[in-house]
């Protein structure tokens, strides 16, 4: 069945954005006010750095909202990679798919060189 973008059976952007917060913060991210809609601070070799986390509708599928994120370390960004939720998507599978996502992100920037030598220093 091809829903319409504006459809009333489809996920509000407001419910999905409360159960993708709601994801994150279980995985220790705070809510953030500004275009970003959570922040860590990971311990580096060169002091705390800020991760952010972003939820948006999709420019390139009126269907869906993008997951992305930012944490620039080594000259790039860490995060890189981007997840789709469909709008059509109940409440579990939103919150499986955000709760995925941040799990990535979160492995991305602790594999990170800076974060890394903190780790092995305390261990």
């Amino acid at each position: 069945m091809k829903l319409h973008p504006l459809s009333p059976c489809m996920t509000s952007e407001e419910h999905a954005k409360q159960i993708v917060v709601g994801a994150f913060s279980r995985h220790g991210w705070s809510r953030h006010e500004g275009t970003a809609i959570v922040e860590k601070e990971f311990e580096t070799a060169v002091g705390l750095k800020v991760a952010f986390l972003y939820f948006k509708a999709s420019a390139d599928d009126p269907f869906g909202f993008v997951l992305s994120g930012e944490y620039q370390t080594e000259g790039r960004n860490a995060v890189y990679f981007r997840s789709l939720i469909r709008r059509d998507a109940d409440s579990a599978k939103v919150r499986e798919v955000a709760t995925s996502f941040v799990i990535e992100a979160d492995l991305a920037i602790m594999q990170s060189y800076a974060v890394r030598l903190v780790k092995d220093a305390l261990a």
